[in-house]
């Protein structure tokens, strides 16, 4: 009585796969998974803004991002990246996996303040200690709607890729 509901974790697996569907644009796959997951995690019958209060914030996006609620899982996913903390060990650990969602979504948006924080994110995780590998994370499916702007090619620039990748002498 009087305790906080457990926060539980989308297993690894689930979310790749669910990350997979969203990006090859199968609805129908990523609605099956939703369903699955929502019982695991104890969110069914919650409105989206009680998520947070029952899975980690990157959960919480993926899974609000997969339900069509793009501006919620957006605001949930800036958050956490720019607050450490609201979940310090998501945001140290995995601050890298909040850039591939930001350009995930800035992917299926097109919509500009989208793009800039999946760039703000993914400068802040190549430039600092981080999980992100320049020469691997840039070039990941989620961004690839930001490759060729000139802001991304900046920053390929700035961290010493080119554009295959490779990092440059």
């Amino acid at each position: 009585e009087g305790k906080s509901p457990p926060i539980h974790y989308i297993p690894m697996r689930d979310r790749l796969q669910l990350i997979h569907h969203l990006l090859r644009d199968n609805s129908q796959a990523s609605s099956q998974l939703v369903r699955t997951l929502k019982p695991l995690l104890e969110l069914e019958g919650l409105r989206p803004e009680a998520y947070l209060s029952r899975a980690v914030p990157l959960d919480a996006g993926i899974l609000l991002l997969a339900e069509g609620q793009v501006e919620e899982a957006f605001r949930l996913i800036r958050d956490a990246w720019r607050n450490p903390d609201l979940d310090r060990a998501m945001w140290l650990g995995m601050r890298h996996h909040i850039c591939y969602l930001l350009g995930l979504m800035h992917d299926i948006t097109r919509e500009p303040e989208i793009g800039t924080e999946a760039l703000a994110c993914l400068r802040d995780v190549l430039t600092r200690p981080s999980g992100a590998m320049p020469f691997y994370d840039p070039y990941l499916p989620a961004f690839d709607a930001l490759r060729e702007t000139p802001e991304f090619k900046a920053l390929m620039r700035e961290v010493g890729s080119d554009s295959t990748g490779l990092t440059m002498p």
